[in-house]
Order: C-alpha cells, then sequence, then structure tokens
C-alpha cells in the first residue's frame, strides 16, 4: 500500500543533502577485500581460465598475474577492485 502526503515537500537545505548523498553512497559501495596470493589463484581457478585469459580480463600482464600468485608482487587497488567484482559476480562482468 503506497501512502502520498498532502504536505508540500520541504527539500533538506543543501549543505545536509550532500552530507546525506555522500553518506548513501559510501554505504552503497560494497568494501574491497585485500586479496592473498592463494585467494587469487582459487579464483582465477573458479573461473575456470588460464593465467594468460585471467591477465587478459584484469587488463594486467600475465607476469603480474603470475606474480600475484607467487606472493612476489600485490596488486594495486584498481585491480583488487577488478579481483573483487570477479568474485562477486564473475568474470562476465568484465567481459
Amino acid at each position: 500500500m503506497i501512502f502520498i502526503s498532502a504536505k508540500p515537500f520541504k527539500p533538506l537545505p543543501q549543505k545536509n543533502a550532500s552530507a546525506i548523498a555522500r553518506t548513501f553512497d559510501m554505504l552503497c559501495l560494497r568494501p574491497v577485500k585485500h586479496y592473498t596470493p592463494a585467494d587469487i589463484r582459487a579464483l582465477r581457478e573458479r573461473e575456470n581460465v588460464s593465467q594468460p585469459v585471467f591477465a587478459l580480463y584484469l587488463n594486467v600482464s600475465k607476469k603480474a598475474l603470475q606474480k600475484w600468485e607467487r606472493g612476489e608482487a600485490q596488486p594495486d587497488s584498481a585491480a583488487m577492485k577488478l579481483l573483487s567484482l570477479v568474485e562477486h559476480n564473475g568474470l562476465t562482468i568484465l567481459g
């Protein structure tokens, strides 16, 4: 059941509206976890793709992905976000 108020809508002052919008935006963002080498490899294997194919989806070199999986390097924040998207939505989200 939908109720519509007969009272006119009183907009919030711009300062408060901006603060509320920013808070709402922050609440909508899914936090990005830190991916360990084992997490990255498990994610790639779950998607059933090779290292070169997974690297292409993430727009990184095959060598970079290999280093991530061996623990010799860590993905940057943008790559962590892509890994998070793949974890929650599968590779189709990037393709």
